[in-house]
Formats: structure tokens, C-alpha cells, sequence
């Protein structure tokens, strides 16, 4: 889990699990529908969506997404390093 506490907002991101426990440390909770769609989001490899738009929990999901040649970078970056 990482983030950082901006303008009075407490900002996390990482495991459900691990994110609801520090709402939980914090004195919060999690809803069970944002944990729900939580999970379900992790399943799917759709586009990042906000589930909901209040002031509490949210969730928003992010999606790494691989660039073209990637895999010809790395093989280039491993020649080098063996060549040392």
C-alpha cells in the first residue's frame, strides 16, 4: 500500500485487503459494495472506472498497459548488462 495525505484527504492505493484494514486503523470502514465491486474489477481487464462519487471510500482501477517493443528493450538492456 502507498499514497500520501493531501490538503486533509487520506489518498491509498494497493491490496483491498491491505487498504481496508488502514480505513479500519483510521476508525472507518469499507463499504461491502466497494469491496465487492473491488474484487470484481480485479477479475476483468477493463478501463479504469470510478465506482463511487462521494467524499468516502472510493474505487478506482488502474491498468498498466505495455508499449509496443517493450520485449526488444528488454533483450537489449540484458545483452548489455551480460556484456559487463
Amino acid at each position: 500500500m502507498s499514497g500520501d495525505d493531501l490538503a486533509g484527504r487520506v489518498v491509498r492505493k494497493g491490496a483491498v485487503d491491505a487498504v481496508a484494514a488502514h480505513v479500519q486503523r483510521l476508525g472507518g470502514n469499507v463499504p461491502e459494495e466497494v469491496v465487492q465491486a473491488a474484487w470484481r474489477s480485479g477479475r476483468r481487464r477493463d478501463a479504469a472506472r470510478r465506482v463511487r462519487r462521494s467524499a468516502g471510500p472510493g474505487l478506482i482501477q488502474l491498468k498498466d498497459v505495455v508499449k509496443g517493443g517493450i520485449a526488444e528493450r528488454f533483450a537489449r538492456f540484458r545483452a548489455m548488462a551480460s556484456a559487463r
